[in-house]
């Protein structure tokens, strides 16, 4: 089970990644540019 306070979102490029995975860099393009997503950030009901 992911933890959804484990996820981070690139701030350079939008991706959504998991940091004990990707060792808190980002997977798509490398940068440790992140931000902290929350519960009450508006995850699942973002804009597509």
């Amino acid at each position: 089970m992911i933890d959804v306070k484990d996820l981070k979102v690139c701030s350079d490029c939008g991706t959504v990644y998991y940091e004990k995975f990707s060792r808190g860099l980002c997977p798509n393009c490398h940068t440790n540019n992140h931000e902290q997503i929350s519960a009450d950030s508006g995850v699942g009901s973002l804009e597509i």
